[in-house]
This record gives C-alpha cells, structure tokens and sequence, in this order.
C-alpha cells in the first residue's frame, strides 16, 4: 500500500472536510466526486475521460506547488514579515517608552499575525470590505470540532451563522477582486491588490473554469486555504 501510495488519492475525506467544516454545498459534491484522476498531470490508468478544466484535484495540486515554493514563496514570506512590522507600528496599546498591560496577550498576536498573513496571502481588501472577518473567523474557528463531527444546525446555529457571515464576506471579497483585477494581463507577478499572492488569482481562474462549481462552493474552499 505504501509503495503505491502516489496513485493513492484522499478525494472522500476532502470533501467531508469542505462540506463539514467550511459548508461546501453538497449541490456541488459532483465537481469532486466525478474527478477520480489524480493529482499528477497524467490523468490516473482507467479513470474517468475528464475535460482538463475539470480536473479539479490536479488544478488544487498544480496552483499550491507551482505557487508556494521558491519565488512565490519568499514572496509571501516577505510581505507577510512586512504586513506584521505595520501592523505592530500601528498598534496605539503597545507601549515603547514603558511597560503596558495586555489584557489577552495570546489573541493580541493571534490576531495580528492573522491579519498579516491574510493580507499577504488575500491582499488588503478581504478585510477592508469585510471588518468583522477578524473576530468572526475565530469564532467560527472555536466552533471546528462540532462542524468536523457534522452537528447540525439546530445544534449549532451559533456556529453555522458565523460561517455563513465568512462566506458571504469571501463571496463579497471575490466579486470585488474579478471586477477590479485587469484579466487582459498576462502575467501581473507574485502579488497584487486584488487576489493577493498569485496563488489566489491562479485557483480563482481555475475554479471559475471548473463546470457546475458554484460561487459558494468558491467560497468555501478558500476559506479552507485561509484556515489551513
């Protein structure tokens, strides 16, 4: 088994976790369920004859490789080490002449970082458009556990609620973003305003491509990139 594990393929378990925990419709289950080929640009022996823009668990595959190593990379890290400079330069609670007292030392950083990272990886205006992303995002973090083990909503209406408030801000997000960036452009580097690192303007183009995928079902999976 472990010597085959290159044609192995854990497409079942990915999509219970983005219909469980970040509320993938599953009116759009298809899109993964009909996929059975691989995430290597050679489709899988004997697996289904797919469009290539329908290749979903390749194209997932080629964007975070091709993106998140080498220049992509050090160019994320570096923005993401610059957004955090600004971020604590900003901040009016931290003292530099004397000692202050942080009520929360532990969600002061954590939001900071979060900030820094989700502007690096999104660029600046997921949170802009959307202020309450920060605290909501958490909150929905908070909820994970239940959301894994699938409780439903009655349970839980806490938890879907601020679920739906992620997405509807990444669907504002997304709408602004493709209206705004220039898609004449060939190539527009490593980042900009819009998606942010180009990794997030490489899986854009390729969800929109991507039959039968909903804005939703858009949503859902980046706010899986962002939690991950």
């Amino acid at each position: 088994m472990f010597r085959a594990s290159r044609d192995l393929g854990t497409a079942p378990s990915n999509v219970l976790i983005l219909e469980n925990l970040f509320g993938s419709p599953k009116t759009d289950r298809h899109v993964y369920e009909r996929d059975d080929t691989g995430i290597h640009a050679e489709p899988l022996e004997g697996s289904c004859v797919l469009k290539s823009c329908n290749r979903i668990f390749y194209g997932l595959h080629r964007t975070l490789h091709a993106n998140l190593a080498g220049p992509g990379l050090a160019e994320l890290a570096t923005r993401f080490t610059s957004n955090l400079k600004l971020e604590l330069e900003a901040n009016k609670s931290i003292g530099y002449e004397e000692w202050v007292e942080i009520e929360d030392l532990y969600s002061f950083i954590r939001d900071m970082i979060f900030r820094a990272s989700t502007n690096a990886l999104c660029g600046p205006h997921l949170l802009r458009l959307t202020p309450s992303f920060v605290a909501d995002f958490w909150e929905f973090d908070s909820y994970s556990p239940k959301l894994f083990k699938d409780f439903p909503r009655w349970m839980i209406p806490k938890a879907y609620e601020v679920r739906d408030k992620l997405h509807k801000g990444m669907k504002k997000w997304h709408g602004f973003a493709r209206d705004g960036y220039d898609w004449k452009l060939e190539d527009e580097g490593l980042w900009e305003e819009f998606f942010g690192a180009k990794v997030m303007r490489d899986r854009q183009m390729m969800f929109r491509a991507v039959e039968g995928m909903s804005d939703d079902a858009i949503a859902a999976v980046d706010l899986g990139m962002i939690w991950a």
